[in-house]
């Protein structure tokens, strides 16, 4: 019984979760109330109080376990044996691919939207979230950064890139990818690209960048990490 009860508890907060995130998406953090949590969801509040102190908790719970497998990923060590493209190939398709870090590619989309659309909405989502993204932005910038120094050191990628400003590139290139891709979705449109055509396109320019070709305007507004 008590396992049972153990489940079913489990069960509710795995509900909760999902249908905050569903209406995070649908509506906006600050629009979606503790009420229509619970009613959505099938709960009382004081059931929703029972796993949750508020909106923020739920919200920052859902942060956690949609970014674990990136965390995980930032901190594990990159593997000798693929050459730098293979890994900045592999990093971009479980951001855009069919098979990625986290759930479908239909939830990363809307997980991604949902952050970006919180990074421009001043005052729309706690402090906490701000500072995680933040800091999640910074360490992919920096990993990526990595794999691209690596590149020039073994030869793959061309001398003439500044890889901090390659990676934000990179991480840009992706997000856009995302939004565009579930703008489409939305519109009842087809996206054409495709994940791996578009990774190897980013593949592509790390290889044969050539210094002629940057501008110095556009590299002065980027600012480093």
């Amino acid at each position: 019984m008590a396992r049972r009860t153990k489940e079913q508890s489990e069960q509710t907060r795995n509900t909760l979760i999902d249908t905050s995130f569903r209406l995070f998406c649908e509506k906006g953090y600050s629009k979606t109330t503790l009420e229509e949590i619970a009613a959505a969801s099938g709960v009382t509040r004081g059931a929703l109080y029972w796993h949750f102190k508020g909106k923020e908790d739920i919200l920052v719970t859902i942060f956690n376990e949609k970014t674990k497998w990136l965390i995980d990923e930032l901190r594990s060590p990159i593997h000798d044996e693929m050459t730098m493209s293979q890994a900045i190939k592999s990093f971009i398709l479980k951001f855009i691919g069919p098979e990625g870090g986290a759930g479908t590619t239909a939830v990363r989309d809307r997980f991604g939207v949902l952050c970006v659309t919180m990074l421009f909405s001043h005052n729309a989502a706690p402090q906490l979230v701000y500072d995680m993204l933040a800091g999640i932005d910074r360490q992919l910038c920096e990993r990526i950064a990595e794999l691209i120094r690596r590149g020039q050191a073994s030869g793959e990628f061309s001398q003439g890139i500044v890889p901090i400003y390659a990676a934000k590139f990179i991480k840009l290139s992706v997000d856009g990818f995302i939004i565009n891709r579930i703008g489409n979705s939305i519109a009842g449109k087809k996206f054409v690209m495709e994940p791996e055509s578009m990774a190897d396109l980013i593949i592509g320019s790390l290889k044969s960048y050539s210094p002629e070709q940057r501008s110095a305007a556009p590299l002065q507004a980027v600012t480093e990490v």
